[in-house]
């Protein structure tokens, strides 16, 4: 079993064009065949659910980042995206 972290800022924000409309397809589609693997759902607006997707799945589960959303957003991306959990 693997541990497969997905960033979803996009489809919080209702960004469908490009990356959110990957992101959300990607997600339900691998929540459709897969309940084997683990997926960690990030996202920096304060979501904590994954509603946002329809899955109800326990091998998914949605993580917020802490902080205000400008400085997560920057924080994470300078460095790198460090470990969060």
């Amino acid at each position: 079993m693997m541990r497969i972290g997905i960033f979803t800022e996009p489809v919080h924000y209702h960004i469908w064009s490009g990356t959110g409309r990957v992101v959300h397809e990607l997600v339900t589609r691998l929540a459709r065949i897969d309940s084997e693997n683990e997926y960690v759902l990030f996202n920096t607006c304060g979501v904590t659910d994954a509603s946002a997707f329809g899955i109800s799945q326990p091998n998914f589960r949605t993580v917020a980042i802490p902080g205000g959303r400008k400085f997560r957003w920057a924080a994470w991306s300078a460095l790198g995206f460090p470990p969060v959990e």
